[in-house]
C-alpha cells in the first residue's frame, strides 16, 4: 500500500471541509486522550500538510481544555512547536490565577525573600535597580514584570513601564494579566483607542468564556466606560442568567450609563429571586443597590416635582432596608480589583450597633445602624486589598431614616494606592454628617 492509499478523502478537502469533521470527531472523542487521538489520526491520514492546518486542529483542541488537568494532559502528550503553540493560546485565556501559575511554571525569583529586599528601599529608583538586578532579562516572569512596571509607574516612568510590557509580549507573556497592565498603561499615557484594543483581546481568544467576559467588564467598569461594560456583561448574564451578582454587575453599568430606571428594574428582579437569607443573600444585595441609586436621586441637585419625591421617598420604604429610625451606610466602588470594607471608629467608643452587610463581590458594603440619630458618624475605611499601582474611588452615601422621611448625603473619597504591585492593606478615617 502506498502512503497515499492511507490518506483521507478529507484530505484533499479544502481546510474549512476538515474543520468541520475535526469539531465532529472532537465531540464523541471525549477527553484529553481522544483529543490526542484525533489529532495524531489526521497527521497519520494527511490532513495537515502545512503547519497551517496543524496549528488550526489544535486551536479547536486548545479550546476544549478547561482544567488544569486537562492542560498538563494535553500540554504532556505533545512535543516542540505543537506544545509550545498550544501553551501559548492558553496562557492568553488563563484568566484563573491557578491555572495562568499552573501554565507559568515555577517562578524563577522567591519572592517570599526578594519582596523583603525590595522593602527595604527608600525609593522608587532604588526598587527599580534592585529589580533589575534580580530579575537580569527575565522578563518572561510575571512577577519580574508586575512590580518593575508598578516601581517604573511609581517613579513617574510609565513610557518605560510600556516598553517593558511589549518586551514581555515579545518574549512570549501572553497572560491576560500582561493584556490588563498594557491597556492601563495605555491610558494612563493617554491611549485610549489603543487601550480599548489591547483590552478586547481578552476575549478574542476566549470568546465563550464567561470569565473572560466578566473580567472585561468589570476593566471596563473601573476606567468609566460603562457603556462598553454593559455589554460584556449583558453576554456574561446570557451565559450565566442563574448567577445574580452577574445581573447586579449589569445593572451598575445601566446606572453608569445614565439607566437608572433600567438598573432599579434589574434589581428588582435579582430582589424576587432565589435565595437564603444571610449576609451573602443577593437579594438583600439587590436592595441595598436600589437604596443607593433612589438615595443619589434625592441628592443629585436635580429639580424635581413634589409628587416625584414623594414617589422616590416610598420606592425607599418599600425596600424595607430600615424598619426603625437610624441610618445605612452604603460605600460603592468600581474598581472591583479593590476590597474595601467600613467600620465604626473609635470615637463612637461601641455606643453604636452596627451590622455590616458585605456585597464586595458587585462593589458595595453597607453598615445598617439602627438607632442612629443626625449627627456626625466616625467611621473607618478599610481597603484590605487595593491595586497596587492604582488610586481607588469610592462613594459613602449615608441614607437615613428618621420615622417619617428619608435624608441623604453623599461624600467621595479616594484611596492611594499602597505602591507595590501586590497591593497591601489601608485604612482612612472618616467623619461623615448624617443630615
Amino acid at each position: 500500500m502506498s502512503p497515499s492509499d492511507s490518506c483521507s478523502d478529507a484530505s484533499r478537502g479544502p481546510l474549512y471541509y476538515r474543520l468541520e469533521l475535526w469539531r465532529q470527531r472532537l465531540d464523541v472523542a471525549g477527553q484529553v486522550a481522544g483529543w490526542i487521538a484525533v489529532y495524531r489520526e489526521a497527521a497519520n491520514r494527511c490532513e495537515l500538510p502545512h503547519g497551517r492546518d496543524r496549528r488550526a486542529l489544535l486551536e479547536l483542541i486548545q479550546q476544549r481544555v478547561d482544567t488544569t488537568a486537562q492542560a498538563a494532559s494535553l500540554l504532556g502528550a505533545l512535543q516542540g512547536s505543537s506544545r509550545a503553540f498550544v501553551r501559548r493560546q492558553l496562557m492568553r485565556r488563563a484568566i484563573d490565577a491557578d491555572f495562568a501559575a499552573a501554565l507559568r511554571g515555577r517562578d524563577p525569583v522567591n519572592w517570599a525573600i526578594a519582596d523583603g529586599v525590595l522593602a527595604r528601599a527608600q525609593t522608587a529608583e532604588e526598587r527599580i535597580r534592585e529589580l533589575r538586578r534580580l530579575c537580569g532579562e527575565r522578563s518572561t516572569s510575571l512577577g519580574c514584570v508586575e512590580r518593575l512596571v508598578a516601581a517604573l509607574r511609581q517613579a513617574g516612568q510609565p513610557d518605560q513601564a510600556l516598553v517593558e510590557v511589549e518586551r514581555a509580549r515579545a518574549n512570549g507573556l501572553l497572560t491576560p494579566r500582561i493584556v490588563q497592565l498594557l491597556g492601563d498603561l495605555l491610558v494612563e499615557l493617554g491611549r485610549v483607542d489603543d487601550a480599548r484594543r489591547a483590552y478586547s483581546e481578552l476575549v478574542e481568544f476566549a470568546p465563550s468564556d464567561p470569565n473572560a467576559r466578566q473580567l472585561l467588564g468589570d476593566i471596563y467598569r473601573r476606567q468609566g466606560w460603562h457603556q462598553d461594560a454593559y455589554r460584556q456583561y449583558q453576554t456574561l448574564v446570557a451565559r450565566r442568567h442563574e448567577d445574580p451578582t452577574a445581573t447586579l454587575r449589569l445593572a451598575a453599568a445601566a446606572a453608569g450609563s445614565g439607566r437608572v430606571d433600567q438598573a432599579l428594574r434589574l434589581e428588582r428582579q435579582v430582589a424576587g429571586g432565589e435565595g437564603e437569607p444571610g449576609p451573602a443573600d443577593p437579594r438583600r444585595w439587590a436592595r441595598l443597590w436600589s437604596a443607593l441609586r433612589l438615595a443619589r436621586l434625592l441628592t443629585d441637585g436635580t429639580q424635581r416635582s413634589a409628587s416625584t419625591l414623594q414617589g422616590l421617598q416610598r420606592s425607599l420604604q418599600r425596600l424595607q432596608l430600615q424598619p426603625t429610625p437610624g441610618v445605612l451606610a452604603l460605600l460603592s466602588w468600581d474598581d472591583l480589583d479593590a476590597t474595601l470594607a467600613l467600620e465604626l471608629g473609635s470615637a463612637a467608643n461601641g455606643r453604636v450597633a452596627a451590622e455590616a452587610i458585605d456585597a464586595g463581590r458587585t462593589g458595595l458594603f453597607a453598615l445598617a445602624l439602627p438607632g442612629r440619630a443626625a449627627g456626625e458618624l466616625p467611621l473607618v475605611l478599610r481597603g484590605t486589598r487595593l491595586p497596587g499601582t492604582r488610586r481607588v474611588a469610592a462613594r459613602l452615601t449615608l441614607l437615613r431614616w428618621d420615622g417619617r422621611r428619608f435624608h441623604a448625603t453623599q461624600q467621595d473619597i479616594t484611596l492611594a494606592p499602597p505602591g507595590d504591585a501586590a497591593g497591601g492593606p489601608v485604612a482612612k478615617e472618616l467623619l461623615a454628617n448624617a443630615s
